[in-house]
């Protein structure tokens, strides 16, 4: 196990839908987690498919499109 290296883990598309006002279109999901992809963010978390159905397709989507989510 390396232990001189930093993991990044970014919960805007989880924590973002949070914030009064702000509304995430699945294609803009995908589009900020292509740039998080760009900034080699280690982990994005996507959402919560299990408490909202409607995240699901969503999150298997940007999960097929990106190499790691």
């Amino acid at each position: 196990m390396r232990t001189d290296r930093v993991s990044i883990v970014d919960s805007t598309l989880r924590e973002g839908q949070q914030t009064y006002g702000v509304v995430f279109t699945p294609e803009g999901k995908l589009e900020i987690a292509r740039q998080l992809e760009r900034a080699r963010v280690d982990m994005i978390e996507v959402g919560h498919p299990f408490r909202s159905p409607e995240d699901l397709p969503t999150a298997q989507n940007i999960a097929q499109q990106i190499r790691e989510t």
